[in-house]
């Protein structure tokens, strides 16, 4: 664990991102290791979508755009440096002040349990974004946290997750089985042409989604 903590720790202090946080530090205290990372004044695209759903609005399209566009584009930097988050989902992007996403929890994912995901040890909001082959314990590339981008940004259109369950396992059986729902029983007012860039950021095998970040972002 350590060793692990260590190595991506140093990899992701490395990262260098105005929509990443910032990592200062790594170091113990005896046995508690911890991360220094920058405060971000802001709240979590989680709390924001949760307020917005209590109040019965939707977020506003071009924001949306937006915020994906950015939390794309920093995720194809890291992917080009070889890494890749695991966790995307609402929980773990901070909007500041400026209303510009920050991707928080880069590498926790990787250091608290490599790549193995066992149906009863997901939690239901991990279990949410979930990309197949994470489901399946394959190996993971940066197409799984485009999967994960693009499950955020139909909760974030449509004002809920596009699959929901009351258990884990069961979320995972409709990542890996079920069609992505029309957005337009939600939502009137999206798109056709974005609607298309969620179903291939969502698309089940990996080789039809786009294959970076940076392709998902230009479209």
């Amino acid at each position: 664990f350590v060793r692990r903590f260590e190595e991506e720790a140093a990899a992701v202090a490395q990262l260098r991102h105005p929509n990443l946080i910032q990592v200062f530090d790594f170091t113990n205290d005896d046995d508690t290791y911890y991360i220094v990372f920058e405060f971000v004044p802001g709240e979590t695209l989680q709390d924001r979508l949760q307020r917005l759903h209590e109040s019965g609005r939707q977020m506003n399209i071009e924001d949306t755009v937006n915020i994906i566009t950015q939390s794309a584009d920093a995720l194809d930097y890291a992917h080009q440096k070889g890494l890749v988050h695991r966790d995307i989902k609402p929980a773990n992007i901070m909007i500041n002040m400026q209303s510009d996403p920050i991707i928080m929890d880069f590498g926790i994912a990787k250091i608290m349990g490599g790549t193995q995901h066992t149906a009863t040890g997901a939690v239901l909001g991990t279990a949410r974004y979930m990309s197949p082959e994470q489901i399946k314990g394959e190996k993971i590339d940066p197409r799984t946290d485009i999967y994960s981008l693009g499950v955020t940004l139909f909760e974030m259109l449509g004002g809920r997750p596009h699959f929901d369950a009351i258990s884990a396992m069961s979320l995972m059986m409709m990542h890996m089985s079920d069609p992505v729902p029309d957005l337009r029983d939600l939502r009137a007012d999206v798109h056709p042409g974005l609607i298309a860039v969620i179903n291939k950021a969502m698309a089940k095998d990996p080789d039809e989604r786009y294959q970076s970040a940076a392709e998902f972002a230009a479209d």
